[in-house]
């Protein structure tokens, strides 16, 4: 659950233009380039989904 909460408060931050600045420091620290937060809840959709099917979840 912390991690939706997380990635809404993050949608909401790059729809006010929170996180417009670009730089280059993060993708050559890791030495590859960033993701979106849509491909990495593509990436991760199981983590993102709930289970309605089950009792008690």
């Amino acid at each position: 659950m912390a991690k939706l909460k997380h990635f809404e408060a993050v949608t909401l931050d790059q729809q006010d233009g929170l996180l417009a600045g670009i730089s280059d420091t993060a993708p050559r620290i890791n030495g590859q380039p960033l993701t979106t937060v849509e491909e990495f809840v593509d990436e991760h959709r199981s983590a993102f989904e709930l289970d309605y099917g089950r009792p008690g979840t």
